[in-house]
């Protein structure tokens, strides 16, 4: 299943009709990036939506493989290239204390409020030697896949980030966007025609149908209301689509439906 913290950001800045001009900013960079057609198109359209919100460095790298070991590999991304050399000689993947957050939850949060967390002394240490290098905040997105893998989508600006409310929302939205649209174009380039040659994802109309409310923020019992079906063939009907789109959440769900064109905007 999925958590609620997980979903409501989606919520928030697809249905919200409190902060109109942030939508449509949001919905403009995901039509652009749905056009890219490479890795380098893809970074160039969210380094300014993720600049716009303060951050001038965003990647997405492994956390674990899908034998749950940890990894934190670079995947693609334009990463703080001084921080992340001197985040690999000095093998903080065993100190980061965002690691074991990103392999245990859903929900995003930031550096800073790892810092005000309970941390040890390596974790400490992990987030002062970022400070040396200018790097004050970081907002981190856990992604998880059915294979058992987890990646983080990061983004690191030098000033403290100011993600209230929808601002927050807007930025975890364009942030599964980011891993979700790159993580497809490295796999075509791996795989040239692999998109052509595999056969497209099909949901049956009432997959998509529900998926599409999910999409508006209606839970399973509105939209069972909304179609005239029982609360558990509303779950199913989702948990069904969820399985064909390979994702791990419901959130991931939408996002894979709505960058295949099998529910709209």
């Amino acid at each position: 299943m999925f958590a609620k913290g997980a979903i409501s950001g989606l919520t928030l800045v697809m249905q919200s009709a409190l902060d109109r001009p942030l939508e449509t900013y949001v919905f403009e960079q995901i039509e652009r990036a749905n056009g890219c057609r490479s890795e380098a198109e893809l970074c160039t359209v969210f380094a300014g939506a993720f600049e716009f919100f303060g951050f001038g460095h965003f990647s997405v790298s492994e956390a674990a493989g899908p034998d749950g070991c940890r990894s934190g590999s670079h995947q693609f991304g334009r990463a703080h290239a001084d921080w992340r050399n001197h985040y690999d000689a000095r093998g903080h993947i065993r100190r980061d204390a965002m690691i074991p957050r990103v392999l245990a939850a859903l929900d995003p949060f930031t550096w800073l409020e790892t810092a005000r967390s309970p941390l040890d002394k390596p974790g400490r240490l992990v987030l002062d030697e970022a400070r040396e290098f200018r790097l004050r905040d970081g907002f981190v997105l856990p992604m998880h896949y059915m294979d058992g893998s987890a990646c983080g989508v990061m983004l690191i600006g030098e000033t403290e980030a100011r993600l209230e409310g929808h601002r927050r929302a807007a930025v975890q939205i364009l942030s599964y966007y980011f891993a979700t649209l790159g993580r497809r174009l490295q796999r075509e380039a791996r795989e040239p025609g692999c998109g052509m040659e595999s056969p497209p994802v099909r949901l049956t109309p009432r997959q998509r149908e529900c998926l599409q409310w999910v999409r508006a923020g209606k839970t399973d019992w509105e939209i069972s209301v909304i179609l005239g079906l029982s609360e558990d063939t509303v779950s199913e009907h989702i948990d069904a689509a969820r399985k064909r789109l390979g994702a791990r959440t419901r959130v991931q769900a939408v996002i894979e439906a709505i960058s295949l064109k099998l529910i709209s905007l």
